[in-house]
């Protein structure tokens, strides 16, 4: 498998789980569509464009560091009033636009090391999109003003496959682990894909482990990782 890998870091990030739109929660873990956007945007692609373009990726990512951070905002709900040029809508909102307490939990300085497989001229180009600070569309961690920051650490190489040390994310059914001292672990149910017409995403429940673990069947799994240096990374 051939892979390029960047670090993908911000001041804050906010990948929306789907169920708490009213008072919205990040994944920890960069969905695999939300990868799938930033990508297509950086190379150019059309929204309606990028996922048939992108078929082919696969992704990895090991989580480097973040912290959750909940604040508040004060929001105008005015996707459904009518507003009037005579008033302000923030001293004189309409029926439906009153303005609404809203608690977001957001990632603060996070940071991950994402690395990414797909068509060789695809990948090529994005290496140089990378290297180069040289985007089509700015990319950004799941909203607008979220900017992210991409260095690309390692170019275009052919990982081969193997067991040793997961540093990546993996599935939660597919690693059998015991755990050597208290640690931290997360396990979300990440979409890793969109259905036909953009409907309900596709999931997989993911774990990731922060600290030093064991791996008790090493066998049955090693053709499910690849190996990069000294660790091995599970591909989706």
């Amino acid at each position: 498998m051939k892979v390029i890998g960047f670090n993908l870091s911000g001041k804050y990030a906010l990948f929306t789980k789907p169920y708490t739109k009213n008072q919205p929660q990040s994944f920890i873990i960069p969905p695999k569509t939300a990868i799938a956007g930033m990508i297509g945007g950086i190379l150019g692609f059309r929204r309606d464009e990028y996922q048939e373009r992108l078929k082919n990726l696969k992704y990895s990512v090991v989580v480097k560091d973040f912290k959750k951070y909940t604040t508040r905002f004060n929001l105008l709900q005015g996707k459904s009033a009518t507003f009037s040029y005579s008033k302000n809508p923030l001293r004189n909102p309409p029926e439906r636009g009153q303005r609404s307490p809203t608690t977001f939990e957001l990632l603060k300085n996070p940071s991950w090391d994402v690395f990414v497989s797909m068509e060789d001229e695809l990948l090529e180009e994005l290496q140089d999109r990378i290297r180069k600070n040289l985007y089509v569309y700015e990319p950004y961690l799941g909203v607008a003003n979220a900017f992210a920051k991409l260095n690309l650490f390692q170019e275009i190489i052919e990982l081969e496959k193997g067991i040793s040390k997961i540093k990546s994310f993996f599935e939660l059914d597919l690693v059998k682990v015991r755990l050597i001292k208290p640690t931290r672990f997360y396990n979300e149910l990440i979409p890793v894909g969109f259905e036909s017409e953009r409907n309900l995403p596709i999931t997989k429940e993911m774990v990731v482990i922060m600290d030093e673990f064991e791996v008790l069947n090493k066998k049955e799994i090693e053709n499910e990782f690849f190996i990069y240096k000294d660790y091995s990374l599970r591909f989706v």
